[in-house]
């Protein structure tokens, strides 16, 4: 999934959601292309957020600062609804 994303074009304004649903583990490479995918969205003047995040993954995201980084949302719906919205 994360080899495709700097293939990806994104328009200024635009969310990439990251699905995170079948992700059981996130290790540091996980984190790695987690940063490498928040850069490539801010390069293209777009934002990112992290959908249906495993309950586990938000502890590893505070222990490393990436929760200050990267909205969560419980699902994509959500993601998506608060982007159209811009209730953020």
């Amino acid at each position: 999934m994360f080899a495709r994303l700097p293939t990806l074009t994104l328009r200024p304004g635009q969310r990439l959601a990251l699905d995170l649903a079948g992700m059981d583990f996130c290790d540091s490479s996980g984190i790695s292309a987690l940063i490498a995918a928040r850069n490539h969205a801010h390069a293209g003047h777009a934002d990112i957020a992290l959908a249906a995040v495993s309950a586990h993954t938000p502890s590893v995201s505070r222990l490393v600062g990436l929760d200050q980084n990267f909205p969560l949302y419980p699902d994509s719906a959500t993601t998506i609804r608060y982007r159209v919205g811009r209730s953020e």
